[in-house]
């Protein structure tokens, strides 16, 4: 039988790239990543989600435990929902975030596979009486995703889901901290004998859906998706999505996300912490923040003028000092500049500020970013 890694190299082919992030290798790009972000909105595109980890949580206490570790509302959760979290250490700073689903007799927990050995040593450093198991499903289990409406239809038409056929809604919706958390819908689908999880989640910023499949299963379904013969969805690497998320102001696990960073600077606060679900690990750092409104820095977005490139992580300075880190970087189809995200002073995050990243000027703007109009283009300033 074929394996996942064979078919995945057979799309790379000679012009592609690949990347190992954590224990794995993924598609950078398949020889032509402007076209890969332009296919999304084309026809859709299915994505390699090698870089993702599954684990499987069991034992009766699964649901009140995790919901005692991270940051959002799990126990009120029901089978087939789910939500975006962060795991804090005692003094508030995010370890890793994840996905959290809830099935009838388990959870399933998505996250960066960099993240796996820390969550792994998290996790039993806090499983104590708690009738609670964990199993990592990385090896059993590979990750796809499809991206763009096209992208999720189609998946739909092969699991024949009529429920995967129709317009989602945003996973990263602008909605309070107080009320529920955003949910993700999880639907459990069949694809010929195996049995498969697909989950709604906007991951780039865009209408998606991920699916974790049985690794013997892998190779089949991509083939189907990404079938030449039919051009059913072009394959789409992580260059193409990781522009797509910038453009949307999503941060991402490790650049982003890492414990540097408390959850108030990430501007993720709707999506991923719940203010009404009591006590868990970290609550009083985050809490005291919001209540004090006490917060140095913030996630912003960064618009570089035409044609410079800039390596993350750099300094970002103002005034001739130090204010903030970027992050991300990438060259935007969608703005016709470079582009980025930064966590900055708040006194240096006002959109139109002009400030310093190596050698090269840029301005700090709001996201997510759009097309700049032409008098928006002819006013902007390098500095």
């Amino acid at each position: 039988m074929i394996s996942w890694e064979e078919v995945r190299n057979r799309f790379v082919g000679d012009g592609g790239a690949v990347q190992t992030m954590g224990r794995r290798t993924v598609a950078v790009h398949y020889g032509a990543p402007a076209a890969e972000y332009a296919a999304i909105d084309a026809v859709g595109g299915v994505c390699d989600r090698a870089d993702r980890a599954t684990f499987q949580i069991t034992g009766a206490d699964r649901a009140s435990w995790l919901h005692n570790l991270t940051t959002n509302q799990i126990t009120q959760l029901v089978p087939g929902q789910g939500c975006y979290a962060f795991a804090l250490n005692v003094k508030g700073r995010i370890l890793f975030d994840l996905n959290v689903l809830v099935d009838e007799d388990r959870i399933w927990v998505d996250l960066d596979d960099r993240f796996v050995e820390t969550a792994l040593s998290h996790f039993a450093k806090y499983t104590v009486a708690e009738d609670v198991r964990i199993s990592d499903g990385s090896e059993t289990f590979a990750r796809l995703a499809v991206v763009g409406s096209g992208g999720v239809a189609a998946l739909g038409a092969i699991l024949d889901d009529n429920s995967l056929r129709g317009p989602r809604a945003s996973a990263s919706a602008d909605r309070s901290s107080e009320v529920s958390p955003t949910l993700l819908t999880m639907y459990p689908c069949r694809f010929g004998d195996s049995s498969l999880l697909v989950f709604v989640n906007c991951f780039c910023g865009m209408e998606a859906a991920e699916i974790i499949v049985p690794a013997d299963t892998a190779a089949l379904l991509w083939d189907r998706l990404a079938r030449t013969d039919t051009g059913t969805l072009a394959p789409v690497g992580r260059r193409a999505l990781d522009t797509l998320r910038i453009e949307a102001g999503i941060p991402w696990s490790v650049s982003e996300l890492n414990d540097e960073v408390v959850p108030a600077e990430t501007m993720q606060l709707a999506r991923a912490v719940s203010f009404t679900k009591g006590c868990y690990l970290g609550q009083e750092v985050v809490e005291r923040m919001r209540a004090h409104g006490s917060l140095a820095r913030k996630l912003v977005g960064l618009e570089f003028a035409t044609g410079v490139t800039v390596s993350p992580p750099s300094p970002i300075e103002a005034e001739g000092k130090t204010v903030g880190t970027l992050t991300s970087f990438c060259h935007s189809p969608k703005v016709g500049r470079p582009i980025g995200l930064g966590y900055a002073r708040v006194v240096h995050s006002r959109p139109g500020t002009v400030v310093t990243v190596g050698r090269a000027s840029a301005t700090i703007r709001a996201w997510p970013f759009q097309r700049l109009t032409e008098e928006q283009s002819s006013g902007w300033s390098a500095g």
